[in-house]
């Protein structure tokens, strides 16, 4: 009997530890989830392109007063607004160089080809001009690379010397910016 009775110890000191053991390790095993979502929204002040400078026929248009009237081109500006008088001879010509700047830390500014429009010369101005704009890359859309600058001339040349002073022409020229990460152009 003692020996079944020590038996029944060490068996039961065995399915202790057995117990404790199992026991312990379901106690020590704690597992963790972290659920969670992103999202994120385009926020239009990331997106900063506008005119930085603009020339006519090679002088700064603070240099050039004497030749045209400009509304000058403020900073951040998407806009700027000229006048062209003392075109005299056919084939006079004035040219302005917009510089539009990227300052978007990230985005690039694509600016597509079809974007570029020349509104259309009305009465006798439609005679007497024709309004072109070129870019920096003529045969396609223009990519301006954050912190970069991209270039857009606008021509305006007499298309026949006037006899008598030729009605202002208003027009207006427009492209469009639209921003890239990268992914989609």
């Amino acid at each position: 009997m003692k020996r079944k009775r020590k038996g029944l110890i060490v068996l039961a000191i065995v399915a202790m530890v057995a117990i404790l053991g199992i026991g312990y390790a379901a106690i020590t095993n704690v597992g963790f989830t972290i659920n969670g979502s992103a999202s994120a929204e385009g926020d239009q002040s990331a997106f900063n392109v506008h005119f930085s400078a603009v020339e006519f026929d090679g002088e700064e248009i603070k240099t050039a007063a004497d030749k045209i009237t400009h509304n000058e081109t403020q900073d951040n500006a998407q806009s700027g607004t000229f006048s062209i008088s003392g075109l005299t001879t056919k084939d006079d010509n004035a040219q302005f160089v917009y510089t539009v700047k990227n300052e978007s830390t990230d985005l690039s500014a694509v600016i597509p080809k079809d974007s570029i429009k020349v509104s259309s010369l009305t009465g006798k101005a439609a005679e007497y001009f024709t309004v072109s704009v070129v870019s920096e890359n003529p045969a396609g859309d223009v990519t301006i690379a954050p912190g970069a600058t991209s270039t857009f001339t606008v021509n305006v040349t007499l298309n026949k010397t006037p006899i008598e002073k030729v009605d202002t022409g208003d027009l207006t020229v427009t492209f469009a910016a639209k921003p890239s990460d990268g992914t989609n152009a």
